[in-house]
């Protein structure tokens, strides 16, 4: 389950607990998106695991443009 939890100036942050680890999850109004884990590994874990790919997906159903990094 990914929270909610506020506003950051321009980003709007979620968290989601992964393995134990909380990741913050930053949607910026460009659509840039920042995540961040107190342990860098956990973040790998978190994008390989497709955890990533379907908040992705939930944002761009809720109409928030999401740019790509490619």
């Amino acid at each position: 389950m990914i929270y909610y939890i506020g506003l950051n100036g321009d980003a709007k942050m979620f968290a989601h607990n992964f393995n134990n680890q909380r990741v913050i999850i930053f949607v910026y109004s460009s659509g840039k998106i920042f995540v961040g884990a107190d342990n860098g590994c956990v973040i790998k874990e978190y994008i390989d695991s497709g955890y990533f790919n379907k908040f992705v997906n939930y944002l761009q159903k809720q109409g928030i443009k999401v740019v790509s990094l490619q």
